[in-house]
This record gives C-alpha cells, structure tokens and sequence, in this order.
C-alpha cells in the first residue's frame, strides 16, 4: 500500500483511547514542510515531501 501512514501517541491525541482498530477516523492536521524532493531516476518526476507534524485534533465531523 503506497499511502503514507503517521504514528500518534495518546499524549497528542488522546481521543485515540476510545477508539477502535480498523474504523476510520477523520483528523486535522497542522504541519510544516521540511523538504520537497523529486525523484528523476528511471524517468520517474515524483515528488517527496516531508513534514514535521504542529498540531493534530480530532476533526469536528466523522465519517458514516
């Protein structure tokens, strides 16, 4: 699965108690962009970003 995953402790965010493994959940998410890269290797023009993590809430509607 190529989606990115991010790890959030209880301490950020400790809405996660009450919640289940393998619901899904809706987050916001402040962050701060460190780096952009881009990969040209084998003709590939993908671009990498990474970001520090500011602030992260739980967002003020969920999904169904």
């Amino acid at each position: 699965d190529p989606r990115p995953d991010i790890r959030i402790s209880s301490e950020e965010l400790p809405e996660i108690d009450e919640w289940e493994v393998g619901k899904e959940y809706m987050l916001t998410v402040k962050v701060k962009m460190k780096r952009l890269e881009q990969d040209e290797s084998e003709g590939d023009k993908k671009k990498t970003a990474t970001f520090t993590v500011i602030e992260v809430g739980e967002a003020e509607e969920q999904v169904e």
